[in-house]
């Protein structure tokens, strides 16, 4: 017979799943809470952020068919707005997110 292998996300992970027509990306946060992450521009569109729009929700992983843990690397940004960030010190979290078409 065949074993199947059945793969868990884990903290810090980055997931993307369908959510109708539409893929949706998220980073698994300590607590298993899933924090939505959103492309800001098209000239960086691998290029995800904290959606500041959407609170951490709770997903149920074994319902998710699509789930994918998808290749991402971490990094900071400078926050670009000058006149709450005149010198450039705050910054913002970063995952560069590699997908299968690319």
């Amino acid at each position: 017979g065949f074993w199947k292998a059945r793969c868990e996300p884990e903290a810090g992970d980055v997931v993307c799943w369908k959510d109708g027509p539409s893929e949706k990306c998220g980073v698994v946060l300590d607590d298993m809470r899933v924090q939505p992450l959103t492309a800001k521009d098209e000239e960086s569109p691998n290029e995800y952020y904290v959606d500041e729009d959407f609170d951490p929700a709770l997903v149920h992983f074994d319902g998710l068919v699509d789930l994918k843990i998808v290749p991402a690397y971490y990094s900071q940004r400078m926050v670009d707005d000058r006149i709450s960030n005149p010198h450039g010190e705050h910054a913002e979290d970063c995952w560069m997110i590699i997908k299968d078409d690319e």
